[in-house]
């Protein structure tokens, strides 16, 4: 077992380790289109709050 874990400390020590902290950044630096369309959303309620159909009861 320990030399199992030495080989995979190793690996993400090295190349392995170096990727996935590089895909982290590049994934940190998108804008997240979800988020983006939620923020509009809630930006223009105010606005559509006014608008919505009020039911007569």
């Amino acid at each position: 077992m320990a030399e199992q874990n030495a080989y995979q400390v190793a690996d993400w020590n090295g190349q392995s380790g170096e990727y996935w902290g590089a895909n982290q950044a590049r994934q940190a630096t998108k804008p997240n289109a979800g988020l983006r369309a939620r923020d509009e959303l809630m930006r223009d309620w105010p606005a559509m709050a006014g608008t919505l159909h009020k039911s007569p009861l």
